[in-house]
């Protein structure tokens, strides 16, 4: 996902609010108003691509700004406040979402660290309010070279099937995985479904799980689930990605949601194993 930096405009806005940047923003006067402070958890780059992941607990933002820094040069900025966009809607809901960073230097261990941002409403925009300074993660790409690092990146579908009606033929959702680190195998991933979601029959989609070596079989739904089905035996090599479906019905009109989580293959990442999507019926 492309980012747009920090424009001169917006770095007014900041300074004039009385806020630093990097590592040393200071946060707005506490306000039950503010943006919720996001939670890192986890960090990976490939070339000149930094992934940022982080549990996004807001429900009116309107974006974050990232920091990466050197990790053994704390003091030599890569990406200073780079804008990226909010969840849809601004309504986090506590998801892990990843984000997109360009423009770093391949093969250096880098740091992250963000904040949430709700912009202002009348021009020049300095009424803008953030959130509190996130935690910190770090990565290095050389420590990471062998190892396997598996990521749910996203659940998708059309994009009129956000909006579903119950009379509608079931639809497939491309689960988007995809493996960043060392060769991995015996990778599992789990789907559930909660609300109106159910899963359909799955015959339409086994060879795009097979393809990856998966095999797959229902379960028995527990807690809040409505359906759950586990794909085990799968294999990634280095790079490699994958978007099987899952055909998914509805029994009603309400609000579903697609859940989807990845484990096995030695991945020691956890930050970015998990993911969903949430479909509304009418």
């Amino acid at each position: 996902m492309a980012v747009q930096p920090v424009t001169r405009q917006t770095l007014y806005a900041l300074v004039a609010s009385g806020l630093t940047l990097g590592a040393g923003i200071a946060p707005a006067a506490a306000e039950p108003s503010l943006p919720s402070t996001p939670h890192l958890t986890g960090l990976r780059s490939e070339g000149t691509d930094a992934y940022v992941t982080f549990t996004d607990f807001n429900s009116i933002e309107t974006g974050f700004a990232i920091t990466l820094r050197e990790r053994d040069n704390p003091d030599r900025i890569l990406v200073r406040n780079a804008i990226v966009p909010g969840s849809p809607g601004g309504d986090g809901g506590g998801r892990e979402v990843t984000r997109q960073v360009s423009g770093i230097r391949p093969g250096v261990a880098l740091c992250a660290s963000m904040f949430a941002i709700r912009r202002g409403t009348f021009p020049p925009f300095d009424d803008h309010e953030l959130s509190a300074p996130s935690n910190t993660v770090c990565a290095d790409p050389a420590a990471a070279a062998t190892a396997a690092d598996l990521a749910l990146e996203n659940i998708r579908g059309k994009a009129e099937q956000q909006w579903v009606t119950v009379q509608s033929q079931a639809p497939a959702y491309l689960v988007a995985f995809r493996n960043a680190g060392g060769d991995a195998s015996d990778i599992t991933v789990d789907i559930t479904t909660s609300g109106v979601a159910i899963l359909g029959d799955q015959g339409a989609g086994v060879a795009g799980w097979s393809a990856a070596g998966f095999s797959c079989a229902t379960r028995a739904p527990s807690g809040g689930e409505t359906a759950a089905m586990r794909c085990t035996g799968g294999k990634l090599a280095k790079g490699q990605a994958g978007n099987p479906p899952v055909i998914v019905k509805f029994t009603g009109p309400g609000s579903g949601v697609i859940h989807a989580q990845i484990s096995g293959g030695a991945d020691t990442t956890n930050g970015n194993n998990g993911t969903a999507l949430s479909v509304w019926v009418r």
